[in-house]
């Protein structure tokens, strides 16, 4: 977006003149296999989403693409063969994806992992 582009006004809240595709590397886990760890990054807002599979988890996922702004941010699982969790959410100033049961932080006792979560860089 060489200058920017304006959406649904011309004032200068309406500008993006960021827009970013790629793709990361999750850490946490040993083994296994990483598939379509991607992200999107639009302004400040970032969805990254990954498949592992036939992994062991040794603590949170790390490795996300951007730092996190201050404050909490919701991740969804889809495929989630763990039987210790639940949801997943990005700490306030993180690059990690804390996986919980409830509201305790856990490690996943599970090999198989869909994630994506959605949450603005700082």
């Amino acid at each position: 977006l060489s200058g920017g582009v304006y959406l649904g006004g011309t004032g200068a809240a309406n500008k993006l003149e960021d827009y970013e595709e790629g793709t990361w590397t999750p850490t946490g886990f040993s083994g296994g296999t990483v598939y379509n760890a991607r992200y999107t990054k639009v302004g400040r807002l970032v969805t990254a989403s990954a498949y592992v599979n036939g992994v062991t988890f040794t603590a949170d996922m790390g490795g996300l693409p951007f730092t996190s702004e201050q404050g909490w941010s919701a991740g969804t699982l889809g495929l989630n063969d763990s039987t210790n969790l639940n949801n997943c959410e990005v700490p306030s100033s993180s690059t990690l994806i804390q996986f919980r049961q409830g509201a305790t932080s856990v490690v996943p006792n599970g090999s198989g992992l869909m994630v994506s979560i959605t949450y603005h860089a700082a």
